[in-house]
C-alpha cells in the first residue's frame, strides 16, 4: 500500500537539482535569487587552475552521491514522509476548524459583550438588594413596629385606649410625611390602615355620644379625643355633638309610651325636659367658650377678622337652633297626643306639667311656654265642643220620645220664673217667688230649681254644665278659646231650641191627618193632648228659653268675664221663642 508514495519520493529524490540552485542550500544568494555559501566561494577563489578545472567534476560527483544518499534515505525513511504528510493534512484541517471557531467567536463577541454588561448591571442590583436586605435586617425591630402600627392602633381603639391610638396615629403620620414623596408601597399601606383605624375610632366615639345615658365626664373625654385627633374643625365638632345627642333625644322620645294620652303626655314632657336639659348642660360644659360669643358681631370684632368672628357667632347659635328643633318635635308630638285627652282636669294637669317643664328649660335658654297655650287651648275647645255636642244630641233623642205629663206641668207652673207663668198657674205666690230669687242670689252658680221639673231640659243643662266644668280647668283667659267656645255654646242652645220647637209640629199639631200626631195619639190612647200636657210642653219651652239658656250664658260669663254677651242667649233660642208665639 505504500508503494505509490515510495516511488514518488524516490523519483523526487533522484531528480537532478534545478539549475542555479545550491543542492545543499548552504550558499549565498545568486543572481537568480539563490543563496551562495561565502566560505565555499572564498575557497573557490583560492583554487588553482587545475583545481578549478576539476571542480565541476568533483561537484558533479558530490551531487550524484547526494542524490543517491537522498534516495536511500527516502527509501529507508519513507514512513516519516508519509507521517509528515498525514500530519500536514490533520494540521490543515484543524487549522481550518480553528479558523471557523475564531469566526464564530468573532460573531458572538457582541452578544458576549451585552451579556457581560447585563451581568454587571444585575450584579449591581443584587449588590444593592443585598445592602438593602442587610439594612432591613439591622432595622428589623423598627420595621416590625411600623408594620404592626395599624393593627395595634385598631386593637387600642377596640379596647378604648384612645390616647395610645392617637400616639400611634401621630407616629404613622410622621412616617408618611417623611417618606411620602418616595412612593413606598408599604408606607402607603400602613397609612391607609391607620386611616381606617382612625375612622373606626371616630365612629366609636360618635356612637358613645349617641348613648342616651352618656354622662358629662364621658362627653368631655370624647370631645377631648376628637380635638386631639383633629378629625374635624370646631364648628363641625359641635354640629356632630348636637347631631349625636339629637339622635339620643329622638330615640328617647320615640320610646315613650303610656296607658292613655294623659300618661303619654306626662312621660313625653319628662323625657323632653330631661334630654334637653342634659344636652344643654353637657354642651355648655364641653364648649365653655360659647358664653363669650353670645353677642352679635360688633364693629370692633369685625376688625379682628370678619370670617373668624362670623364663625364664632354661628357656633354660638348652634345650641339655640338645636333647642328650637327639639322643641318643635316635642310640640308636634303634643299636637297629636293632647287632643286624645278626654277629661278637662287631666288636660289642665298635663298643661301645668308642660308649663313647669318649659319654665325649667327657660333657665337653660329654651323658653316655649307661649307655644303651649294654643295646643292645649284648641284641645280644650275641642273637648268642650264634644261635650256640648253630646248634650245636644242626647236632648234631641230624649225630646222625640218624652211624654209630657200634667204633674210636671203643675210643678213647673209653680216654680217657673218666666213671664206669662202667672197665667198658667194660680197657686204660685209672690212670697215663693221672692224666696226663689233670694236662693238664686245666695247660690249664683247653682242651677235653677225650676229646671228639675223638666227632665230633658235639666239633662241638657247638666250636659252643658259638665262641658263648662271641663273647660273651667284648662282654658280660662284665652281669647281664641273664648270665641270658639262661645260659638259652640250658641250653636248647642240653637240646636236644642230647634229640636224642642220641632216637637210641637209632630206631637201637638191640630191637624188630625198627620202620621206623627196619629202615632203619638196611639201611644197615649187619644187623638189630642189634653190641656195639662200641652201646658207641660209649653212650660218646658219657657224653661229652656227663659231659664236654662240665660243660666248657661251666665255660667259662661263667670268662666270668661263678659262671656254672656258673646253667647247671646236670646239670639240662640230665637227659633224657639218665635215658635212659641204660634202655640
Amino acid at each position: 500500500m505504500y508503494c505509490r508514495p515510495f516511488v514518488s519520493l524516490a523519483i523526487a529524490m533522484a531528480a537532478p537539482p534545478e539549475v542555479g540552485r545550491d543542492p545543499f542550500g548552504i550558499g549565498g544568494p545568486t543572481d537568480d535569487g539563490t543563496r551562495v555559501d561565502d566560505g565555499y566561494l572564498s575557497d573557490l577563489l583560492s583554487f588553482s587552475v587545475t583545481q578549478l578545472n576539476r571542480e565541476p567534476e568533483r561537484l558533479k560527483e558530490q551531487g550524484e552521491r547526494a542524490v543517491l544518499a537522498r534516495r536511500e534515505t527516502a527509501q529507508r525513511r519513507y514512513d516519516a514522509f508519509v507521517g509528515a504528510s498525514e500530519c500536514y493534512d490533520v494540521v490543515r484541517r484543524e487549522v481550518a476548524d480553528v479558523e471557523r471557531g475564531l469566526e464564530a467567536m468573532r460573531a458572538s463577541l457582541p452578544a458576549l459583550r451585552a451579556g457581560c454588561q447585563a451581568f454587571a448591571v444585575r450584579a449591581e442590583q443584587i449588590s444593592k438588594a443585598r445592602a438593602a436586605h442587610r439594612r432591613t435586617l439591622a432595622n428589623q425591630s423598627a420595621l416590625l413596629d411600623l408594620l404592626e402600627a395599624p393593627s395595634l392602633q385598631d386593637t387600642c381603639v377596640r379596647h378604648g385606649n384612645y390616647d395610645e391610638a392617637l400616639e400611634i396615629q401621630s407616629f404613622v403620620d410622621k412616617a408618611t410625611r417623611r417618606h411620602g414623596d418616595k412612593k413606598i408601597a408599604a408606607i402607603a399601606q400602613i397609612g391607609e390602615g391607620s386611616r381606617r383605624a382612625s375612622d373606626a375610632m371616630l365612629a366609636q366615639l360618635l356612637d358613645k355620644l349617641r348613648d342616651p345615658h352618656v354622662t358629662l365626664p364621658e362627653c368631655l373625654k370624647v370631645v377631648g379625643v376628637l380635638r386631639r385627633a383633629d378629625a374635624m374643625d370646631e364648628t363641625a365638632m359641635r354640629r356632630a355633638f348636637l347631631r349625636c345627642r339629637e339622635r339620643a333625644a329622638a330615640e328617647a322620645a320615640a320610646a315613650v309610651d303610656g296607658a292613655d294620652a294623659y300618661e303619654y303626655v306626662k312621660r313625653l314632657t319628662d323625657a323632653h325636659r330631661t334630654r334637653v336639659f342634659d344636652v344643654a348642660t353637657q354642651y355648655r360644659a364641653v364648649f365653655a367658650d360659647d358664653e363669650e360669643d353670645e353677642d352679635e358681631p360688633t364693629s370692633d370684632s369685625r376688625i379682628r377678622g370678619f370670617e373668624e368672628t362670623n364663625d364664632a357667632f354661628e357656633r354660638s347659635r348652634l345650641l339655640r337652633s338645636w333647642c328650637t328643633h327639639r322643641t318643635g318635635e316635642y310640640l308636634r308630638r303634643l299636637e297629636l297626643a293632647v287632643p286624645e285627652i278626654d277629661e278637662g282636669a287631666r288636660l289642665a294637669a298635663a298643661h301645668e306639667h308642660a308649663r313647669y317643664c318649659a319654665a325649667s328649660l327657660a333657665r337653660a335658654g329654651a323658653e316655649y311656654r307661649p307655644l303651649l297655650t294654643p295646643i292645649f287651648a284648641d284641645a280644650a275647645a275641642a273637648l268642650y265642643a264634644s261635650c256640648l255636642a253630646d248634650a245636644a244630641r242626647d236632648f234631641e233623642r230624649v225630646v222625640e220620645t218624652h211624654r209630657w205629663t200634667g204633674v210636671v206641668a203643675a210643678g213647673a207652673a209653680r216654680d217657673g220664673p218666666g213671664p206669662g207663668g202667672g197665667a198658667e198657674t194660680d197657686e204660685t205666690t209672690e212670697k215663693e217667688k221672692s224666696d226663689d230669687r233670694r236662693l238664686e242670689k245666695e247660690k249664683p252658680s247653682a242651677p235653677p230649681r225650676a229646671l228639675l221639673e223638666h227632665g230633658p231640659v235639666a239633662s241638657f243643662t247638666n250636659g252643658a254644665l259638665r262641658a263648662l266644668n271641663e273647660l273651667r280647668h284648662c282654658a280660662r283667659g284665652s281669647p281664641s278659646v273664648r270665641a270658639a267656645c262661645a260659638a259652640r255654646t250658641r250653636e248647642a242652645l240653637t240646636r236644642a231650641a230647634v229640636a224642642l220647637a220641632a216637637v210641637h209640629a209632630r206631637a201637638f199639631s191640630d191637624e188630625p191627618g198627620t202620621d206623627a200626631a196619629a202615632g203619638f195619639a196611639a201611644r197615649d190612647g187619644s187623638l189630642k193632648m189634653d190641656a195639662l200636657r200641652r201646658a207641660a210642653y209649653v212650660s218646658a219651652c219657657k224653661a229652656l228659653a227663659d231659664v236654662a239658656a240665660p243660666y248657661l250664658a251666665g255660667c259662661f260669663g263667670r268662666l270668661f268675664k263678659g262671656g254672656e254677651r258673646d253667647v247671646d242667649a236670646r239670639a240662640a233660642v230665637k227659633p224657639l221663642t218665635e215658635a212659641m208665639l204660634t202655640f
